[in-house]
């Protein structure tokens, strides 16, 4: 979070008290886990999805969006697999 080229995209409601709830409200510095303060330098982008997406409509939307990186985070394990490996055969 410290690099202003890379960015996060927050898909949906996020929990009181958790990172991604701080980072909406674009905090000039979050802590670490290991508790060190460190400068939020990314971009920050929350995008309202208004009921789950499936398998093709969440990788029609990763491919328009072409990022160099994605990181899962949320879902079933062997769905998340699924879109993993399609995803890097594209």
């Amino acid at each position: 979070c410290t690099d202003a080229q890379n960015a996060t995209v927050i898909p949906g409601y996020c929990v009181e008290g958790t990172l991604a709830k701080h980072i909406m409200t674009e905090p000039r510095e979050v802590q670490r886990l290991n508790g060190e303060m460190v400068p939020l330098r990314m971009s920050v982008a929350y995008i309202s999805f208004s009921a789950h997406s499936d398998y093709t409509q969440t990788s029609q939307f990763v491919q328009a969006l072409d990022p160099p990186h994605v990181v899962l985070v949320h879902g079933e394990a062997t769905e998340m697999d699924r879109l993993r490996k399609a995803l890097s055969h594209k």
